[in-house]
């Protein structure tokens, strides 16, 4: 099993390679994600080149992980979007175009599109959402739980309140840890 993946890593970073040397030599010509496709051939699409390009090949693009000043804007910038357009999209170009100018750190918004494993999607829209779910479940739980567990309650007062047993215990641990 090592070994297949060694393969394919070494696959990946040939193709990687290749990439490389071909946005350099030619990057003022207007079409060259589809002339790069044509010279590495291997089956993968301009679009797909150029993902993997403004994705992670890029040097000017930032790979760490963000920082609390970026995380609390992330946080201040999706509310302040949400109350001024009624739509429930966010624009993640515009939000990594901000900050970039604010940071000086470049972040991509896209997924890759042909390294399998590497990141599922970009860390801004990533770490939202991871968020954003914690913070709903723990409304859902709040809003479930009628009574607060005290040592007193037996089965028969959980099963009234339709909370069974597994989650109070799982209520328990996460709230008094």
């Amino acid at each position: 099993m090592g070994k297949l993946k060694r393969r394919r890593t070494k696959k990946i970073e040939e193709i990687d390679n290749e990439i490389k040397n071909a946005v350099n030599e030619y990057k003022n010509e207007p079409n060259r994600y589809v002339m790069i496709s044509k010279k590495i051939g291997k089956g993968f699409t301009s679009k797909q080149i150029r993902q993997r390009w403004l994705s992670h090949l890029d040097p000017s693009i930032c790979h760490e992980e963000l920082n609390d000043d970026e995380k609390n804007y992330i946080i201040e910038w999706v509310k302040d979007y949400k109350n001024n357009n009624s739509s429930d999209k966010i624009c993640w170009t515009k939000l990594i175009s901000e900050m970039n100018s604010k940071f000086g750190k470049l972040r991509s918004e896209n997924k890759p599109p042909f390294a399998s494993g590497l990141f599922t999607c970009g860390r801004l829209e990533k770490y939202w959402s991871k968020r954003s779910s914690r913070n709903q479940m723990q409304a859902d739980l709040a809003s479930q739980i009628k009574p607060q567990p005290t040592e007193k309650c037996n089965r028969l007062e959980m099963n009234r309140h339709n909370i069974n047993l597994g989650t109070w215990v799982w209520l328990i641990r996460v709230l008094y840890k």
